[in-house]
């Protein structure tokens, strides 16, 4: 269970496991097992990071950032916001994503299999569901 928990510890802000993640950022994060080891203080700017900690997080895990991206692919799609934080709560309009005259289109619940220039426009393969 131990190795379970500290397997993910890294996982939010690295995006990997402690597997993947050096002693220099494990320290620099302050992760357990390290302190013991009476290595050298950290220097000023590591030091300034372990201080002032990493509070940002989408609540929504990575789906803001696939919303953002959606709106700045399909603008109608959801009003613009002052920064990101306005994506999480913005009502998306998904009736825009999939518009005749739009040079973008997305599709829900659908897998792209194949796209390919047919002249001037573009034949795409899909499957839904």
């Amino acid at each position: 269970l131990a190795i379970r928990y500290f397997q993910q510890t890294t996982n939010d802000f690295q995006a990997v496991g402690i597997d993947g993640t050096s002693c220099s950022d494990a320290r620099i994060c302050d992760l357990p097992g390290l302190n013991g080891m009476n290595l050298p203080p950290l220097d000023e700017e590591s030091q300034a990071d372990l201080d002032d900690p990493y509070v940002f997080h989408f609540p929504d895990g990575n789906a803001t950032l696939a919303r953002l991206m959606v709106r700045q692919l399909i603008p109608a799609v959801a009003p613009a916001g002052k920064d990101m934080n306005d994506v999480v709560l913005a009502k998306f309009d998904y009736s825009q994503l999939d518009r005749p005259e739009s040079p973008v289109k997305l599709r829900l619940n659908s897998t792209g299999l194949h796209a390919a220039n047919v002249g001037d426009k573009v034949e795409v393969t899909y499957m839904t569901g």
